[in-house]
């Protein structure tokens, strides 16, 4: 039976804004991420054993946008199915978040890599399983006023036949339903695999609101898409340039409008979104 392809993924306002996915030199992965950032009044800590690439990022949007699609059941401490069980514990709720509720559904892996834009071959089905374990392996962990929630970013057990069941911890859950950013995933899959790209269109996404113009230095957007600033001048130029190219791809989506004044280090790209039509 043919399946309808995901057009948006909704995602944790949080998740969207931070730079927790990054390019990353293929064969070259470093290990040991720690990300703090603030959103609205809270401390969110994010840990991941391996850096994420935008490869990492297309596959959770993927999963996110099928939990929209299909079924999506609660899923919480006092889960009596044995699969929910194995997903609950794997979250590793902690502290508030005990209390919490995750989103627990089924799906298949050629499910996930076609709403990813990801060719339907061996080495994707590979590629996937080292992907989800990644993600799975992510921590966050948010502080406010005496407030501490700590959860994994997602769990999974992959099953014989190719099926894939799959927990998303409670902030995923939430955006389902719930305050969101949304990300178009027909925009993800026409500008294909470059982890600029397709990093730099997601922190845009979350950043600027359909419908209005926004302004930023080509240095300081290299920031967000890198989680930080190189001290090497050679690399921030080198930023700089795939920053632009970047923009130059995005800039041929209908719905984005980007012109860039200056150069060097003074160069500004100014950016428009159309309105999501209703």
């Amino acid at each position: 039976m043919a399946h309808s392809v995901a057009e948006y993924a909704r995602i944790d306002p949080a998740l969207a804004i931070a730079s927790l996915f990054r390019p990353v030199t293929r064969g070259r992965r470093p290990r040991a991420l720690e990300l703090i950032t603030e959103h609205n009044g809270a401390t969110v800590t994010w840990r991941s054993f391996e850096y994420l690439d935008s490869r990492d990022q297309s596959i959770l949007y993927a999963i996110c946008a099928l939990a929209a699609m299909e079924y999506a059941g609660d899923l919480d401490a006092d889960s009596d199915v044995a699969v929910g069980q194995e997903l609950w514990s794997a979250l590793k709720a902690d502290g508030d978040a005990k209390a919490d509720t995750a989103a627990a559904f089924s799906t298949t892996a050629y499910r996930i890599l076609t709403t990813a834009g990801m060719p339907d071959n061996g080495q994707n089905y590979e590629r996937l399983n080292e992907i989800l374990s990644r993600l799975s392996d992510v921590s966050i962990r948010i502080q406010r006023d005496g407030y501490d929630w700590k959860m994994h970013l997602l769990s999974y057990r992959s099953k014989p036949d190719g099926g894939v069941y799959i927990a998303l911890n409670g902030r995923l859950a939430a955006a389902l339903v719930e305050q969101h950013i949304r990300i178009n995933l027909e925009e993800r899959r026409s500008l294909g695999h470059t982890d600029t790209d397709l990093i730099c269109h997601s922190w845009l996404s979350a950043w600027i609101r359909p419908g209005r113009t926004q302004r930023i230095g080509l240095d300081k957007l290299a920031i967000q898409v890198w989680g930080g600033s190189s001290k090497n001048a050679s690399t921030t130029r080198k930023r700089r340039e795939r920053i632009s190219k970047a923009l130059k791809h995005l800039n041929t989506l209908d719905s984005w409008d980007i012109a860039v004044t200056g150069s060097g280090k003074s160069a500004i790209a100014h950016i428009q979104r159309s309105k999501i039509p209703t």
